[in-house]
C-alpha cells in the first residue's frame, strides 16, 4: 500500500504494463500456496 503512495507514477505505468498480469498471477499463487501451508 505504502509503494502506491510513494509512487503513484510508476504505479500507472505498471497498470498499463503487461508485466502487471503477471505480477499479479504471481500474488495469487503466494497466496494459495500461503493458505495451503496455514492449513
Amino acid at each position: 500500500m505504502a509503494e502506491i503512495e510513494w509512487t503513484p507514477v510508476r504505479i500507472k505505468s505498471v497498470i498499463d504494463d503487461p508485466f502487471r498480469v503477471f505480477a499479479i498471477f504471481v500474488l495469487v499463487v503466494l497466496s494459495v500456496i500461503t493458505v495451503i501451508n496455514a492449513e
